[in-house]
């Protein structure tokens, strides 16, 4: 099969001859194009693998707490008294897990799209419970744990600002947690015990 090229006369050796052309620039023109299919589906691929393997973490981590039972944290305005702990936990698991994939963008907080608090913040009210805005607020919502502790649902707070308070997220178990990290990703599930989020924990609270 003859790929983007023409056929031309030329004369080779005193003889006129039809010859098959390669354009050279459609041939790289067709190569990105390959390249950058290729790309797509290997990412689509990796995508959708990810997503798969985070929403397993998040449900052995709900699964473990609701083995040991929850305990509660400081009241917050707008919970529900008829939820039982294991109820809330289990919707948390859910409602994490539906927002896996997600784009991040600033200022935002759902139901499409997310900024660090505002994801933070849609989760918990999905199961009854309602938080502050801002990070450096929720992050005085509930009751201090030490990270040694954390358990399913506890919120993580980070800093890059000299202490005040600039991240949120939340913990999945196994030393994960769900977050909105920045522009141009997603919602996802990422290491907490990594060089640079050890550098820059601030403090973690318990809601449920």
């Amino acid at each position: 099969m003859k790929l983007a090229g023409k056929y031309k006369i030329k004369r080779i050796n005193n003889r006129y001859r039809i010859v098959y052309v390669r354009d050279c620039k459609a041939l790289l023109a067709f190569a990105a194009l390959l390249v950058l299919l290729f790309a797509l589906i290997g990412s689509t691929r990796l995508s959708g693998f990810n997503k798969t393997m985070d929403a397993e973490i998040i449900k052995q981590g709900a699964s473990e707490q609701l083995e040991e039972g929850g305990e509660t944290g400081k009241a917050v305005k707008g919970g529900s008294e008829e939820d039982d702990e294991g109820s809330r936990i289990s919707r948390l698991r859910d409602v994490l897990i539906e927002q896996l994939g997600k784009p991040y963008a600033y200022a935002m907080e759902g139901p499409d799209s997310f900024d660090c608090s505002g994801l933070v913040r849609f989760v918990y009210r999905q199961i009854g419970i309602e938080l502050p805005r801002v990070a450096k607020d929720q992050a005085e919502a509930g009751k201090a744990v030490d990270q040694s502790s954390l358990r399913f649902g506890d919120i993580l707070f980070f800093s890059e600002d000299n202490g005040d308070i600039t991240h949120a997220g939340i913990y999945a178990g196994h030393g994960y947690m769900v977050h909105a990290p920045k522009p141009g990703d997603v919602v996802k599930l990422e290491r907490i015990d990594t060089e640079y989020f050890q550098n820059t924990f601030v403090k973690a609270i318990r809601i449920i």
